[in-house]
């Protein structure tokens, strides 16, 4: 008979916010949605136990069907499932590992605003934001997080990016020194990067688009087109 444990195939993205998040007591997946990466993480013993919330019904269900599907049971006491919003569901000091993927930047830092001492009892946060990257990392900075590692990855043609976070000052923090870096973070050029001229190519494309419209616009802003153009030069300078 074979008990071998059949794992959940985790993507490029997710297994990299899996490595990212590490060995731990418990790791807390803030909406979990199909919960995969904590249950990897409990079934091949990186985490010892795992907190998986949503703050909507249909994707805990899923995760709940996961946990059936590859732990064997609901009943696994190793798996917590919780019905609520952001850091809510959490006990300060209950998850030492805490990943927030797969939402807006400004969604992100909604969660860590509302709950900052569940966030920074963790010792780490993994931290996947869709959107308003740039915005998230000033806002960590500014708010008592350092930012010590930063990965890209990609998934269905998009590109991801993965920041390791701990709470309060640390001597490998990551440095902003100009405006450019919060788009295009010095430690993915420290890391040699892989995807990094592809991802920088794709903000030099945006960037060609904005003005393109600005420049077709009926309405010329200016001052609008200054900054793109001036966020152009930097990136070519890259």
């Amino acid at each position: 008979m074979n008990n071998a444990v059949k794992l959940p195939v985790l993507s490029e993205r997710m297994a990299s916010i899996e490595d990212f998040a590490g060995k731990c007591r418990c790791i807390a997946d803030i909406g979990t949605d199909h919960g995969l990466i904590p249950i990897y993480m409990v079934l091949s013993g990186i985490a010892e136990k795992a907190v998986l919330t949503d703050i909507a019904k249909g994707p805990l269900q899923r995760a709940l069907d996961n946990v059936v599907k590859y732990a064997g049971g609901e009943d696994d006491e190793r798996f917590s499932l919780r019905l609520g919003p952001g850091l809510d569901t959490l006990e300060e000091d209950e998850a030492d590992v805490i990943i927030i993927a797969g939402m807006g930047g400004e969604t992100i830092t909604d969660i860590l605003e509302a709950d900052p001492d569940i966030a920074k009892a963790a010792e780490r946060l993994v931290l996947q934001p869709r959107t308003m990257c740039a915005e998230l990392r000033k806002w960590l900075a500014s708010n008592g997080y350092s930012i010590t590692d930063e990965r890209l990855a990609e998934e269905n043609g998009h590109i991801a990016q993965i920041m390791h976070v701990v709470p309060g000052k640390h001597e490998y923090a990551e440095r902003f020194k100009n405006e450019i870096d919060y788009d295009v973070p010095p430690q993915l050029f420290l890391n040699q990067d892989p995807l990094l001229d592809e991802y920088i190519a794709l903000l030099k494309r945006r960037a060609e688009t904005v003005l393109a419209n600005l420049e077709n616009a009926k309405e010329k802003d200016a001052e609008l087109a200054e900054y793109w153009e001036q966020r152009l030069t930097e990136l070519k300078n890259l």
